[in-house]
């Protein structure tokens, strides 16, 4: 138990946004506060308002509307907002209110190097042949290997893709798999439904009139360039649960980062709501809304059995594909696919399976959708298999519970309440890496004294002398940190040649930059004391690891990934341990976890000392610091520009505003200044060429790189999302291929490779002579 304790976890990248101090001739709380479920917030305006800091997730972004895009539904989110008045005075917070959406745009592929795609139908009538075909990119041998996966006594497929089905009296589902024979790592599997001759009765639909049901199945996607000679790029599948009993619906999906994670729905006094158990233990209930921002009623949504009440009059028997079709409301259809499938889908109908006297499950093909991949058409295929309660089979709707609370966790909820209310303490964070390429260890870490006005880090490297003494040698030269401005603004800053050096600069209190430790004692469920060490120990619940991103705080994106991808760690093959605290006469002072990012993993240490005693180093010294504003407008902004803009036609630097101006011919051009919906993260901007939609349509453009956080799932969906509703927003509307049109000027957020790049381009640049 010692050895264990030796490798402490923690990480924190939630922060806690804490109510400004106020100040006389503060500004009124703004009022009437709401959000649409296309995540957009309103409030009234304030008057004397110069700016709000709207509190997304518990983070900060500046806008100066009345008005805030945040992510979609692919995110729960939490959001709060204060109004900024002269001299940065800052209003008292709104209540924080509890956004969750209904839809997830499924995963996307891997497309580097070699990918392999299968095409040629997903349905093989019983005793006939499926001619499937292979497609290869990015390899000069373009042979696959074919094989069946799943449902060898039912299907055979040779050399060629060629599938041949044996006599079936039910709809059997099977897989098969084409994998090249230039990169044997890559494949592609499809999977294919072997059907019946079915024969649809009124007594088989009515089976279905129940209140509990459960679905299972997947989706395959096809993903496809866009252009004049579209070809199939790739192929993959997500897998997907739903279950509901008439008060509840409650969903697996796999999320972006390749986990599997849960969605809860519920009937809250007749209104449709998401329910999220808080790391706070507490269960909120935040009601799902419509297209006009109203309340969406449970009656009314698509999280109750919609199969219930169907006749045979409405299905349609199709002889080509030998399926009943539903041939009524779209609306219907529409709530039936929503009760099925937790993703994002294109509906275009969708038509029953039949195995003898049973409906077995549900078939629906998308229409074309653009938004799974950027700058690909993906189809959807979604295939299910329905099971209801009966006689022989239980179905039971999981929940949220709240954790219970015994005695041992007052212990920890006081130590809680001791770290939030400290005004100063040195935290020493330690990183013990490994890699899947390496057998070496990589150990290091910094140390950061948190004060009033600065949380200061000093990193340092980690050696050991020759009797496996530790040794933590500091780099003071390479130290960095936040700094408190005033009490509605702080910078981020680092050190060149002896001189702090302004980065970002974020509105709000610096306290949103430390450690929160905002979480229940409840939700750790495991404890253990030392009595030789007056050490107590809280092991947190397994599907609760996510706390370690509230041990810590950093400066930037990289360290911040440990407390993401926290898990349970192995010790040996049968102990472990998951994210921990250490308690000791009355406070928090050590933290430890393990994380696994696949090809990198390791243990975070963290120690919590000199509670109220801390004081920054004697060398840290803001004399001359010059403070960094939150930029407001392109005028504060320069681009980096490569064409005529520049006398010798080489890369220059210029005005943003005027370069804007020069670029669309127009004096009063509006482009969007995106710093109202992502705040201080503008990185630098390139003229650049972008394909607009297809291969015919390539245009000079303007590249922005914004430097964003991650989100906890490993994506940037919520800065991704945030500029598409801020476009929208600002009058903006999507085209076919996910870009944001306005008159003549075009806009598209992209997420490459977990950098924000938003391009900007008009159908009329100007002519380089």
């Amino acid at each position: 138990m010692k050895k264990l304790l030796s490798l402490c976890l923690v990480v924190a990248l939630l922060f806690t946004f804490t109510a400004c101090v106020p100040k006389v001739e503060k500004p009124a709380t703004p009022s009437n506060v709401k959000a649409s479920d296309t995540g957009l917030i309103t409030w009234d305006a304030v008057e004397g308002a110069i700016g709000y800091v709207v509190t997304i997730n518990n983070r900060e972004f500046s806008v100066t509307t009345n008005s805030y895009q945040v992510s979609s539904v692919t995110e729960d989110f939490t959001y709060s907002i204060v109004a900024v008045g002269k001299d940065y005075a800052m209003s008292d917070p709104t209540e924080t209110f509890t956004f969750k959406g209904k839809g997830f745009t499924p995963p996307g592929p891997d497309l580097s190097g070699v990918t392999v795609g299968i095409s040629g139908g997903s349905e093989v009538k019983s005793g006939q042949t499926l001619q499937l075909t292979a497609t290869v990119n990015g390899a000069d041998n373009k042979a696959v290997t074919w094989s069946v996966t799943s449902g060898q006594d039912y299907i055979s497929v040779d050399a060629n893709g060629l599938v041949t089905a044996q006599e079936v009296t039910g709809d059997v589902v099977v897989t098969v798999e084409a994998r090249s024979v230039a990169n044997s790592e890559k494949f592609a599997t499809k999977t294919l439904t072997v059907v019946a001759m079915p024969h649809l009765t009124q007594a088989m639909l009515d089976k279905l009139n129940v209140r509990k049901m459960a679905f299972d199945g997947f989706i395959d996607i096809d993903v496809y360039t866009i252009g004049l000679f579209p070809t199939l790029e790739t192929t993959y599948s997500v897998t997907i649960r739903t279950m509901l009993d008439g008060e509840h619906w409650y969903a697996e999906y796999e999320n972006s980062a390749g986990g599997t994670a849960a969605l809860y729905t519920a009937n809250n006094n007749g209104v449709a709501s998401s329910v999220t158990l808080s790391f706070n233990n507490d269960e909120e209930y935040v009601a799902i809304t419509d297209d006009a921002g109203n309340e969406l009623a449970w009656a009314d949504s698509g999280y109750v059995n919609c199969l219930a009440g169907l006749t045979v009059e409405d299905f349609t028997f199709n002889e080509d594909t030998w399926r009943y079709e539903y041939n009524g409301d779209d609306a219907l259809a529409e709530k039936v696919i929503t009760s099925i499938n937790p993703y994002d889908f294109v509906v275009d109908g969708f038509s029953l399976l039949i195995n003898g006297d049973n409906i077995e499950g549900i078939r629906a093909v998308s229409g074309d959708d653009y938004t799974v991949v950027t700058g690909y058409r993906s189809i959807q295929e979604l295939v299910v298999y329905v099971s209801v309660e009966d006689e022989q089979t239980v179905i039971e709707v999981p929940t949220i519970n709240k954790y219970s609370h015994e005695d041992k966790h007052d212990l920890l909820n006081q130590a809680i309440a001791n770290m939030k209310a400290l005004d100063s303490y040195t935290l020493d964070f330690k990183e013990i890496v490994a890699s899947v390429y390496t057998s070496d260890l990589t150990e290091s870490g910094f140390v950061e004294t948190v004060t009033a006005d600065n949380y200061h880090f000093v990193p340092y490297e980690v050696s050991y002398l020759a009797d496996y003494t530790e040794v933590h040698t500091p780099k003071p030269e390479e130290g960095y940190g936040y700094h408190k401005v005033s009490d509605a603004l702080y910078n981020t800053y680092h050190i060149s040649d002896g001189s702090f050096l302004a980065s970002r600069a974020f509105a709000g209190d610096i306290s949103a930059a430390k450690p929160s430790f905002d979480f229940a004692a409840e939700i750790f469920r495991q404890v253990y004391t030392d009595e030789e060490t007056g050490e107590t120990i809280f092991y947190v619940a397994d599907e609760m690891s996510g706390v370690a991103t509230t041990f810590y705080n950093c400066v930037g994106n990289d360290l911040a990934l440990y407390g993401i991808f926290a898990t349970r760690g192995y010790t040996s093959e049968t102990s472990s341990f998951t994210p921990y605290v250490v308690v000791k006469d009355g406070y928090i002072t050590k933290a430890c976890f393990y994380f696994n990012m696949g090809l990198m993993y390791g243990v975070v240490e963290l120690k919590y000392s000199d509670f109220n005693q801390t004081q920054v180093p004697a060398d840290v010294n803001f004399d001359g610091y010059e403070v960094r504003q939150i930029p407001t407008s392109w005028d504060q902004l320069t681009l980096q520009v490569s064409d005529d803009f520049s006398e010798t036609g080489e890369d220059v630097e210029v005005n943003a505003a005027e370069y804007w101006k020069y670029y669309f011919g127009d004096e009063n051009v509006q482009v969007p200044f995106f710093g109202e919906a992502l705040g201080d993260t503008f990185g630098f901007g390139l003229t650049t060429l972008y394909n607009a939609n297809d291969g015919s349509n390539i245009k000079r453009a303007i590249v922005l790189y914004y430097d964003v956080p991650l989100d906890i799932d490993y994506t940037i969906s919520t800065s991704l999302d945030a500029v598409r509703k801020f476009l929208v927003s600002q009058g903006f509307e999507k085209d076919q291929y996910g870009a944001y049109v306005k008159g003549d000027v075009h806009i598209a957020p992209v997420d490459k490779d977990l950098d924000l790049q938003i391009y900007v381009w008009t159908e009329t640049p100007p002519v380089i002579e």
